[in-house]
């Protein structure tokens, strides 16, 4: 208040920087972003791959005791693949790897599954023990997540460890199925920063010249219908979980969030599992290498 502006700061391109098409970076197609600290970032998507040919081009195999085979054509058997690119602010080198997960017909198949279900959660490179870790989608409950470290340098998965039992996938769903059963507390946006508590009553209701997906008996005595299955519009408030549809998995999961953070110097990283929408959450920590869990 009253000081003196700051002197204005210059600003420039650093450098401009195009790589071949037969670059890693150049071959992501819709790549998610992590900054690493160290002026890097990490660019990385899950690989839509043949086990077999990524081989042939030279991608180091999982865990030295289970290399690839031919029964990789298979897709139910094929590792989790990562295509990721580590991008130096500094320079615009940018150097790329293929990471793979460990085999679901394996010893390690747990994982696997952890992995293959929902995805990758969050993802992080460490330049002080060189190594990228990741870790799979939070699950009901917020229990420790499966996850994966790899050598950055030659590609090598170090660790591969599911924290907490996987319990039965669901079936695929057929139809999306609403969040909230009949039955269930909820609160409905009744206006900008209004909500409203009530009761669902019914399903997939018609309304005037339209319809909506609940009807719900609001507790001040009279009803409203909700046109859309959308958290903005309305949400749980029992306690519990909000759940949220995963499209990969089809199916309702926990409306949640991953972070994970490798530790700057030690053999460690921290992993943050968060509710969508709320101040409540659970952080893990991890170590890796040998003798750790």
């Amino acid at each position: 208040g009253g000081g003196a502006a700051a002197p204005a700061v210059s600003g420039g391109v650093v450098f401009a920087r195009r790589w071949p098409s037969s670059h890693k970076i150049a071959r992501l197609r819709s790549p998610l972003e992590k900054p690493c600290g160290e002026g890097c970032l990490l660019l990385w998507e899950e690989s839509a791959w043949s086990a077999v040919s990524s081989l042939a081009r030279g991608a180091a195999p999982l865990l030295a005791a289970d290399p690839f085979s031919s029964r990789h054509a298979d897709p139910a058997s094929r590792p989790i693949a990562l295509d990721v690119v580590l991008l130096r602010a500094r320079s615009g080198v940018a150097a790329g790897r293929s990471l793979f997960g460990p085999s679901p017909r394996g010893r390690l198949g747990s994982v696997a599954a952890a992995f293959r279900y929902g995805g990758v959660g969050a993802i992080d490179y460490g330049a002080a023990s060189g190594v990228v870790a990741a870790c799979s989608l939070p699950r009901k409950g917020l229990p420790p997540p499966a996850v994966l470290v790899w050598d950055w340098r030659t590609g090598v998965c170090l660790q591969a460890v599911l924290l907490h039992p996987l319990p039965p996938a669901p079936p695929p769903a057929a139809v999306r199925p609403l969040r909230f059963p009949i039955g269930a507390q909820v609160a409905c946006r009744m206006g900008a920063s209004l909500w409203l508590h009530g009761t669902v009553a019914d399903h997939h209701v018609s309304h005037g010249e339209g319809g909506g997906v609940y009807l719900v008996h609001l507790d001040r005595g009279d009803s409203c219908v909700v046109p859309v299955d959308h958290p903005d519009l309305v949400r749980g408030v029992a306690g519990g979980e909000a759940l949220a549809w995963n499209e990969r998995a089809q199916a309702m999961e926990v409306a949640a969030e991953a972070t994970l953070a490798l530790h700057p110097s030690g053999c460690r990283f921290a992993v943050g599992m968060w509710h969508a929408g709320a101040a409540a959450g659970v952080a893990y920590s991890i170590g890796f290498g040998p003798g750790r869990g």
